[in-house]
């Protein structure tokens, strides 16, 4: 009689047919899992290579720095914001651009321009 190792189940005995109620994991019969992304060099890729995942991620990290920042914003003069800015901030968005940015849509071009009207409202002190 076949009994099934990897899961519990309700009924272990063959059908007339031969199968058992569960499946059976045997080097044969192991489905393959593909993953939906993968990640190089610290650059998410996904399987339609739109990099929308990777462009969330960034944008939500740069606008947390960008909060960070504001907390200080009024003792740094602006060629030192921009130093900041240029150093913490767009680093990150820059990395990579020439290979995600001709294959983004346009909700995620739209993200990545509001981080950098975010920093140059920053640079220059213009209240939001």
């Amino acid at each position: 009689m076949l009994q099934c190792v990897d899961s519990p189940c309700e009924s272990d005995t063959p059908r007339a047919s031969g199968r058992v109620d569960c499946p059976l994991r045997t080097k044969r019969n192991t489905k393959k899992k593909y993953k939906t992304k993968a990640q190089s060099l610290g650059l998410t890729i996904d399987p339609n290579l739109r990099f929308e995942a990777y462009v969330r991620e960034i944008v939500r990290h740069r606008f947390y720095r960008l909060k960070v920042l504001y907390r200080i914003r009024s003792y740094p003069n602006v060629n030192l914001r921009i130093r900041l800015v240029e150093s913490i901030v767009l680093p990150k968005l820059n990395y990579c651009d020439t290979v995600y940015g001709p294959r983004l849509r346009a909700s995620s071009k739209t993200l990545i321009q509001r981080v950098q009207n975010a920093c140059s409202k920053f640079y220059f002190d213009v209240p939001s």
